[in-house]
């Protein structure tokens, strides 16, 4: 037998045990029996008061999305660069960003040295629009005031310039990291930083061990005690960290140069026997190539590292790394340009960079670079 479909109505009644007192009830008009509890008013407006509850807490949770030191009215998102300082009379940017001290000057070219090529056109970075337009963005997503910092107070090719950038990623003090260098972005990873963006363009830096041609050897094996070396400043990533690997374990006459191109003027006028270069550089520095010239010949096949990466820190929500990123990528161009990055997320393999920057930093800590021949391994105590 089928039951018949009950439309629950609210009757008045009296309760028995306190006369005085009248409550409302939803009860069958059929059968005298009390409703369900879904029927219930008090149940219906539980539930419609924890939805708004649940919806007031989804929105705080977004107007929170960036977990940054925040002051009583805004939030505050600090960007770190690796500063890149613009070229001084007679030098190159591109000098500067292989670690060459400021101040430093590049050999002018002449018709003797055509690898030595004149500077390029140079834009140096300029974050200011890159933080303007996180900001703007932010504020406008998150629905609250944010406040975005650039911290460009290290400068690259100074004295434990590595060190105090690695010092800031293992603080947290940077959000945003331009780590620039591979060295320095392989510190992010360590860190526990999250990759973004790549910075500078797709390609890779690539370094050779060059002499001239008439020179008499054929393998970087071959070299002695009496070879005369020039590599770059203890600082720079392509002209000292790649190729000190690859002669680790042998004893040169060494000789650090300040600059790249110096090096190739050093190796052609016969003031050294073998030097480091570029085969291959970012479009944006094309005077830092070692032309392909007759008068060299390569000992070694050319070492690729990647360039450095943007990462975000690890005490940012995973929505706050979304947004940024997404922010990052879809940035307008001129901004991604000032700012040195592009939209690609092809961080590159860093397996590489990790054992040449712990290689390097072992002879660094323990070869003695005052005297030749220098011992470019360290002795077992």
């Amino acid at each position: 037998m089928l039951k018949p479909k009950i439309n629950w109505t609210c009757v008045g009644r009296t309760s028995e045990a306190h006369p005085a007192r009248r409550t409302d009830t939803l009860t069958c008009p059929v059968c005298g029996s009390e409703a369900p509890l879904f029927a219930k008013p008090l149940f219906v407006a539980s539930l419609i008061g924890l939805g708004i509850v649940a919806l007031i807490g989804t929105a705080l949770a977004a107007r929170t999305l960036i977990q940054t030191p925040c002051s009583f009215k805004d939030c505050i998102l600090t960007i770190g660069v690796i500063h890149l300082p613009a070229p001084s009379p007679g030098g190159t940017p591109s000098s500067t960003l292989s670690g060459r001290p400021p101040g430093a000057t590049t050999s002018p070219p002449t018709a003797a040295t055509p690898d030595v090529l004149p500077p390029s056109s140079f834009v140096p970075p300029d974050y200011t629009e890159l933080e303007s337009y996180l900001e703007d963005q932010l504020t406008q997503q998150l629905d609250r005031s944010v406040n975005v910092n650039v911290d460009s107070s290290i400068q690259i090719g100074t004295p434990q310039w590595i060190a105090k950038a690695n010092k800031k990623l293992q603080s947290k003090e940077w959000d945003i990291a331009f780590t620039l260098s591979p060295l320095v972005a392989v510190d992010a990873k360590n860190a526990g930083y999250e990759f973004a963006v790549r910075m500078m363009d797709r390609d890779n830096l690539k370094t050779v061990l060059f002499a001239r041609r008439e020179f008499p050897i054929d393998y970087v094996q071959d070299l002695t005690d009496k070879t005369r070396v020039a590599l770059a400043d203890k600082n720079d990533i392509p002209g000292f960290y790649l190729p000190i690997y690859q002669l680790y374990g042998l004893e040169v006459s060494l000789e650090l140069v300040p600059n790249l191109p110096d090096i190739v003027q050093k190796v052609l006028s016969d003031q050294a026997d073998v030097g480091v270069g570029l085969e291959r550089m970012t479009s944006r520095f094309p005077n830092l190539k070692v032309l392909k010239d007759r008068r060299v010949t390569v000992l070694d096949n050319a070492r690729t590292i990647p360039p450095g990466g943007v990462y975000l820190s690890p005490s940012l929500s995973d929505n706050a790394k979304a947004l940024i990123k997404d922010l990052l990528l879809n940035a307008p161009s001129e901004v991604q340009k000032r700012s040195m990055y592009v939209p690609s997320q092809d961080e590159g393999d860093y397996e590489e960079v990790k054992k040449i920057k712990a290689r390097a930093e072992e002879i660094i800590s323990c070869a003695n670079f005052t005297e030749n021949p220098v011992e470019l391994y360290c002795k077992q105590k």
